[in-house]
Formats: C-alpha cells, sequence, structure tokens
C-alpha cells in the first residue's frame, strides 16, 4: 500500500510564527538598510536564514523550496504527452507501466537520479498525478476491431446515414437492439473487519441469461419488448403479469434467430408504426439473421427504411447501447435485490417470475425516456452532427511517440500498441453501413446461393469450398437430410452450417459462429 505521509501540526514552527505580510515588511526593513538582519529576524519572529535569503537583490521567488524534481518540467510534460496519446490509442498505461516507462527513459539517456536503479517509487507516482491532474480509473476492456475505428469509417457511415435520414422527424427514427439480463446481482460493497482477505457474498444466482429485444425511437417512445427464454418449450407461466403488448418466444440457444426477430418485426415494430405518416427508419446491428427477405419487403410496402449500423462501431452509434443499457443493468440490479427481500427467495429467478420483474424495469425505462432522447444525440443521428462521434475517437493528428521520448522507448510501447496484421479472408457481398437495405439485394444473394447449390449435386465428386458445413466440413449434411430445408448460415462472411450439426453441437444457432456479428 502507498504511504500518504502527514506531518504532524507545529512540526515546523518557522512556517506558523510569521504571516506573509510580517515577512514582506520585514524584508522590506532590511533592504532599506540602517537595521541588521538579525534584529530584524528576532523582532518579527522569523528565521535568520530566511530572511536573510529573501532579502537579498538576486532572490528569485519561482524558485521552489525542497528537493528538486528527477525529472525537468519538459521532461516531465512529455512523460504526460505520451500517456495522453497512449489513452486515446486504447491502451492506458497502470502506475507501474508508467514508472517502467520512466525509468527505460532515464537509462537510455544515461542520466543518474536519485531513485534506486532510476525506478521511481509509488510516492513519486502519487505526486506525478497530483502535480498534472491525472487519476486512476477502471478501464473497460474493448475489442481491438473496436478500438481501430478509423474517421474516414465514421464519415462515411454518416455520409450514407444522412442521406436516408434527411427530413426525417425524431419520432420515425428508431432503433433496435437486442440484450441479456441476469439473474446475477453483482458485487456489493460492505463493511467488515479489517485484514480479510476475501469477503464472500452468500446470494443464489447463476449465470443464465435471458435475451430481450428493445426498440425506441429519437423522441424517447420505448415500445413494448420481446423475450426469449433459453428452452425446448414455452408455457404461458412465463408470459404472465408483464409488460403490456410485450411478445415470448423461445430457442434452444436462448438468442434471436431470423425466425423470432421476424415475430419481433411484424409483432412488435410494425404494428406500432404502421399507421404513422411519413418515412419510417429502423436501425440496427448488421447481423445477417436481421435481413430476411420477408422483413425487407414488409418494409418497402410500409415505407420503412431499414439502415444497416457501422460493424464493431454499436458502442459508438448503438443508441440504446450508448445510453440505456447501462443504467438500465444498474436499475436492473436494483429490481433483483428489492425482489429477494420482498419474496425471500434463496433460488434464481424463475421464469413464470421474470414478466413480473421486466414490467418493473420496462416501467424504470419509460421514466427515463430522456436517456433514449441523450443516446440518439450522443451517437450523431438526431440532431444530425458527426462530431458527437467524432470526438470521441482518438484524433487523427496525434504526435508521434517517437518525437516525444525517443525511438528506444517508443518500440517497447509500440510492441504492444501498433496495429494487429490479420490474414485478409473471403467474404461474401457487403452491406453499406448508413444506407437503406432494399430486398433485391437479399434476394439477389439467395438466387446466387440456390443456382450453386443446384451446380453441386449430392453425387458430385466436385465439392464447392464455401458450401461445405464449418462443423462437420461435409458438403451434405448427416443422416440423409435434406438441404434447402437444414442450411443455416451467413451471407455476408458466408460461413454455412448444417441445422443437425448445430444441434448437435450444445444446440448453439450460426450467429455464435458468426464472425461479422
Amino acid at each position: 500500500m502507498v504511504r500518504k505521509y502527514q506531518r504532524k501540526r507545529g512540526s515546523r514552527p518557522y512556517l506558523t510564527g510569521y504571516t506573509d505580510a510580517a515577512l514582506k515588511v520585514a524584508v522590506n526593513i532590511v533592504r532599506s538598510g540602517g537595521i541588521s538582519v538579525l534584529k530584524v529576524s528576532k523582532r518579527f519572529n522569523i528565521p535568520y536564514g530566511t530572511l536573510y535569503k529573501k532579502s537579498r537583490k538576486d532572490y528569485v521567488p519561482e524558485n521552489k523550496p525542497g528537493h528538486p524534481n528527477a525529472l525537468s518540467a519538459d521532461e516531465e510534460n512529455s512523460i504526460l504527452m505520451v500517456i495522453n496519446q497512449l489513452t486515446d490509442w486504447k491502451f492506458p498505461l497502470c502506475s507501474m507501466d508508467i514508472r517502467l516507462l520512466v525509468q527505460t527513459y532515464l537509462n537510455g539517456k544515461g542520466k543518474k537520479t536519485q531513485f534506486v536503479d532510476n525506478l521511481p517509487g509509488p510516492d513519486w507516482m502519487n505526486l506525478f498525478q497530483s502535480r498534472h491532474n491525472l487519476t486512476g480509473r477502471i478501464s473497460d476492456n474493448v475489442k481491438p476491431s473496436r478500438a481501430e475505428i478509423s474517421h474516414d469509417q465514421i464519415n462515411r457511415y454518416f455520409d450514407n446515414l444522412f442521406n436516408v435520414i434527411d427530413g426525417i422527424e425524431p419520432q420515425n427514427i428508431w432503433n433496435y437492439d437486442e440484450t441479456n439480463v441476469t439473474d446475477n446481482p453483482g458485487a456489493k460493497m460492505c463493511i467488515v473487519p479489517r485484514g480479510l482477505r476475501r469477503v464472500e457474498r452468500k446470494i443464489a444466482s447463476s449465470k443464465q441469461a435471458i435475451s430481450v429485444m428493445f426498440c425506441g425511437n429519437a423522441a424517447g417512445q420505448i415500445l413494448p419488448p420481446m423475450t426469449v427464454y433459453k428452452s425446448k418449450n414455452l408455457y404461458a407461466e412465463w408470459t404472465r403479469n408483464g409488460p403490456q403488448n410485450a411478445v415470448y418466444d423461445h430457442s434452444v440457444s436462448g438468442w434471436f434467430d431470423a425466425s423470432l426477430f421476424e415475430k419481433c418485426f411484424f409483432g412488435l415494430f410494425l404494428e406500432a408504426v404502421k399507421d404513422t405518416p411519413g418515412t419510417k427508419i429502423m436501425l440496427g446491428d448488421n447481423l445477417a439473421s436481421h435481413f430476411s427477405e420477408t422483413v425487407l419487403k414488409a418494409c418497402e410496402e410500409n415505407d420503412i427504411k431499414f439502415v444497416s449500423l457501422l460493424p464493431n462501431a454499436t458502442h459508438l452509434l448503438q443508441p440504446l447501447d450508448v445510453s440505456v443499457f447501462g443504467p438500465g443493468k444498474r436499475m436492473w440490479r436494483r429490481i433483483l435485490a428489492e425482489w429477494r427481500k420482498e419474496s425471500r427467495s434463496k433460488n434464481s429467478i424463475p421464469k413464470n417470475i421474470f414478466p413480473m420483474l421486466l414490467k418493473r424495469f420496462c416501467d424504470g425505462l419509460n421514466e427515463k425516456q430522456q436517456n433514449l432522447v441523450a443516446g440518439f444525440k450522443a451517437c450523431g443521428i438526431f440532431p444530425k452532427d458527426r462530431e458527437q462521434v467524432l470526438k470521441r475517437l482518438p484524433p487523427a493528428n496525434s504526435q508521434p511517440v517517437q518525437e516525444v521520448l525517443g525511438n528506444a522507448v517508443a518500440t517497447m510501447l509500440e510492441e504492444y500498441i501498433s496495429p494487429r496484421q490479420t490474414a485478409t479472408r473471403k467474404r461474401g457481398p457487403k452491406i453499406t453501413p448508413g444506407a437503406a437495405i432494399s430486398s433485391c439485394d437479399i434476394s439477389s444473394r439467395s438466387d446466387a446461393r440456390k443456382r450453386k447449390r443446384a451446380a453441386a449435386e449430392p453425387n458430385d465428386s466436385s465439392e464447392d469450398e464455401g458450401e461445405v458445413c464449418v462443423i462437420c466440413n461435409l458438403l451434405d449434411p448427416p443422416r440423409g437430410r435434406s438441404r434447402d430445408v437444414d442450411w443455416e448460415g451467413c451471407d455476408n462472411c458466408d460461413l454455412w452450417y448444417h441445422k443437425i450439426c448445430l444441434r448437435d453441437n450444445g444446440g448453439l444457432s450460426a450467429s455464435d459462429y458468426c464472425s461479422c456479428a
């Protein structure tokens, strides 16, 4: 533990024996001549050395007392620039990283300091933070693909999006997204005796999660949710006492697939907006299960434009993800805690109780509709302002590290922060983020795939490499099943699976393996 030394009151009486005003008067008397420094020192109760030093004509008030810093002001500013730049690059340094950085810099310069082996201690780190207004924060882990979103990608996305949503009213701009809610209330701060190495709180919970799809618009309206249970069956008890007009279903994986998304679209979204005048916008992620030809044809018939978000950037561009789900998860944990106190239950949440808790959750979200409005603003969608997103990206013209601390330290750092070099692979047709998607795009891909399947007969020895199942690595599904019925996959990343193989492999869906999700 880092110490924080505090001097005892009165340990330095010369700091409290006189005031700054008295010191100023005493200095003027000495400088005027006629009275010795010793006599003025005794008269004003000021230490002789202090008065002698400050009454000299060559005294510079800016000089700070005490031991000089190991690094000059310019060197500390250079270290600060590196810390800021690495934070922008999504590679923030911890306290030990900064101390090792300083040690490497001092050793490279051949500079000797009072530090043991030129490694600054924790006390120096605390003072460095105080001098430069730095603080410690818990960092969120972000996948490299998300951290490498560029200004050009964001600008191209907004160029397409603004062409689509130009002139659209906020009540007609919708965003849909699914989230998982669990029965785990999370960690809680508790008061316990000192000296305990581990504090445990006995509470019933599990890692089971329930998928819930939400949809809201830029005016703050949130539609009733759709819940998908992880089960082979759906029982009436699991649908009672929940939010009004909510929809419930089930799947083996517990996640949304194409058929469940269609049920959510036709049962909730389309019912809510079909009588609304004007063009409607539906913003969502680019999962292949959301781009069914049936949904896109219904969008065209009802003047709805289906728009895909930029891949790996939903944490920047998805309003529900940016401003609603974070506070919502904290509210969900409070709802769980209150329910456990009311029911005195020692078990995890039964599925017949979940709708009642979900209703409380939705009521809380509807009371804070301003969060959703703020999310659309923070994502630059309404009002249209791409700078809201660009300002949260690393600066495009950040100063190279080499110019700050030299090549030796830069080489050490770039081993960790250099961009990933990944092998490119062939993908299917692309969807332009921010642009409206039509059913022609999906139907053309479907026709092309049917032609490829028709060309590869079961008795043909030449198998199409892109048509084999990723799990069993075979062209024909096992057990003699029909290929037209039992295939599932993604047109975007061109990965396909036999449904029987998915069931045998833990009941997962193709979206579980999809690399573009």
